[in-house]
């Protein structure tokens, strides 16, 4: 994983790790609420990451 990470981190703005939860092997679609605390976080992270970087490209 830190190799998979390093080679990312090279090349993109950003990384965000996001952990493996079973609950997103259960089905097509997937609530939320069911993930654990770790994944939740993750994908705050990753929303709060995407959203940083359309403020960025925007600001003179």
């Amino acid at each position: 994983m830190d190799a998979l990470h390093a080679h990312f981190a090279d090349r993109c703005c950003s990384v965000v790790s996001i952990p493996f939860d079973p609950h997103l092997e259960e089905d097509s679609e997937f609530d939320l609420d069911r993930l654990t605390e770790a994944a939740q976080e993750a994908y705050r992270q990753l929303s709060a990451t995407v959203g940083d970087g359309f403020t960025r490209s925007h600001m003179p």
